[in-house]
Order: structure tokens, then C-alpha cells, then sequence
């Protein structure tokens, strides 16, 4: 391995890694990961991290007794607390027909709701969710869900939530 001085020097941008080590909630064991530095400086800044999630047109078809996971449940004494939800319709060529709104939810409460009007639609959409007021649950992970699966569409919905770790024994 080289000495750290012989590496170049470079400007990063928000889009490049950085390796580090993160711990397995599972095992506890440290392991080598890549970290992007968008992330990291959201972290720091104002402990706020943030991902986004490609659900398929198949993953919509089924949602109906098929929930999707958005963000894993983060373990014990925590609550994740969703800050920012926007998603964007990626038209493909079929639209979707569907009667119930897609739901963000985090023990099995509504935080936030993606209209039918954004996503029966036969054209790229991006939309910014309200999110709600709500008691949030222990250790519980976010998911997409609705009350109907849409029918007929084939695009992919990307959904990019803004959350926060809360962790009651440092609070």
C-alpha cells in the first residue's frame, strides 16, 4: 500500500466515496464500507441522512399485501423520523390506473401520501410529499403501501426520504 502523501490531492464533490467502517446491527462486527460524501456531510451538518428507493412497476402491481421496504428498522431504543419525501414517476409506456393514494407508513402509521394524480399520469412526475404529524414506533422500518394496487403500468417510482435517526438512550 502506498504512503498517504504519494496519492494525489483532489476536490471532492458530493457524488464521491470515501471508505470507512460500519458496524452490523446483527453481528457487531466492524465492516468495510464506501460512504458517499453527500452523505456524510449531511450527517454531520444536521444528522440527517437520506435515501432513495427504486420500487419497479411489479413491486407496484403487488403492493397490496406486499409492502415494500423504504428504510430497515434501525434497532432497539430508536425511531426514525421522516423529514422530506419526494418521489419521481419514471414513465416507461403504459400508465397506471389506480384508486388509492401510496402511502409512506412507519408502524403503521401515515407519514406522508403520494397522490394517484402523481403517478396515473402518462409522463415523468416529480412530486414532494407533505409529511404528517405523527407518534412515532419504536424500531420500526418505513414502508411503501396502499389499500389498492394500481393496475396496468410499467413505470418505476423512485422515492428519496430525508430521515432522522432518534435514539432515546442519547437523546
Amino acid at each position: 500500500m502506498a504512503i498517504i502523501y504519494t496519492y494525489p490531492s483532489g476536490t471532492p464533490s458530493a457524488s464521491d466515496n470515501i471508505l470507512g467502517t460500519q458496524v452490523d446491527p446483527i453481528t457487531e462486527e466492524n465492516k468495510t464500507v464506501q460512504f458517499g460524501i453527500q452523505d456524510v456531510a449531511n450527517l454531520a451538518t444536521n444528522n440527517y441522512l437520506e435515501t432513495t428507493v427504486t420500487v419497479t412497476s411489479a413491486q407496484l402491481l403487488a403492493l397490496n399485501g406486499a409492502d415494500v421496504t423504504l428504510i430497515a428498522a434501525q434497532g432497539a431504543n430508536t425511531y426514525i423520523k421522516i423529514i422530506l419525501v419526494t418521489s419521481f414517476l419514471d414513465f416507461n409506456t403504459t400508465q397506471y390506473t389506480a384508486s388509492q393514494p401510496l402511502n409512506i407508513s412507519i408502524g403503521g402509521n401515515t407519514a406522508a401520501s403520494i397522490p394517484t394524480s402523481q403517478y396515473n399520469t402518462n409522463a415523468d412526475r416529480v412530486y414532494s410529499a407533505a409529511v404528517s404529524s405523527i407518534a412515532l414506533a419504536a424500531n420500526s422500518a418505513v414502508f411503501l403501501t396502499t389499500d389498492a394496487s394500481p393496475t396496468n403500468g410499467n413505470s418505476s417510482l423512485k422515492i428519496k426520504i430525508r430521515y432522522q435517526v432518534l435514539d432515546t438512550t442519547a437523546f
